[in-house]
């Protein structure tokens, strides 16, 4: 038992060093890229309908775009128009699970940690059957590379662990696929991503 310890931790010492370096470059490449794009929102709203189609549901959390993230608020409003119920993730304490708070308008909204925007802690908690991620890299099989926060991976587990068991979706640019995110004993696969030429399901 005390080996497998061991070996948990070295592990995860490896996949912290490889993050840390995939973090670096995956950074530089998004900011980049951002620069290219002028109507990536448009685009990425083009497939709610594939959303609805493929995945049914009932009330999706998004996320408040920050630094170079591709915005999912035009795609929001599309799934918010086909019947979706949105909300919002309420960012807490380190190592502590996200809460997902009842989206109803940006004027509503108040500041959160890390520059980013969340409902106000009287706004309703909904409990989404689809969460928008962002990221900084994703490959094929499903794979992202956050900001090392852990804050979605823990979220899906405690979802998962009250039975709630949720989609979860990247959203991206095409250009932040990577072949092989670094990946660590706790990180969750996303069921898909959505970039600007589509949705793809791992």
């Amino acid at each position: 038992m005390r080996e497998q310890g061991l070996l948990l931790m070295v592990a995860e010492d490896i996949s912290a060093r490889e993050k840390a370096a995939c973090r670096i470059a995956a950074q530089q490449t998004r900011r980049i890229v951002a620069q290219t794009y002028h109507d990536i929102d448009k685009q990425i709203a083009r497939f709610a309908d594939d959303l609805v189609t493929q995945f049914s549901p009932a009330t999706v959390a998004g996320y408040w775009p920050i630094r170079d993230e591709v915005s999912p608020l035009r795609l929001m409003m599309a799934l918010k128009h086909a019947g979706c119920h949105l909300c919002l993730p309420e960012t807490g304490a380190p190592h502590t699970p996200l809460i997902f708070r009842a989206f109803g308008s940006e004027a509503e909204l108040v500041d959160g940690p890390y520059k980013t925007k969340q409902p106000p802690p009287t706004a309703d908690i909904l409990l989404p059957h689809l969460i928008l991620t962002p990221l900084l890299a994703f490959d094929k099989q499903g794979y992202r590379l956050g900001y090392g926060g852990g804050f979605y991976d823990r979220t899906l587990a405690a979802l998962d662990a009250e039975g709630h068991s949720c989609i979860a979706v990247g959203i991206a640019y095409d250009e932040q696929e990577v072949p092989q995110v670094p990946i660590g004993p706790y990180d969750r696969r996303l069921t898909g991503i959505l970039t600007n030429s589509g949705l793809y399901l791992a």
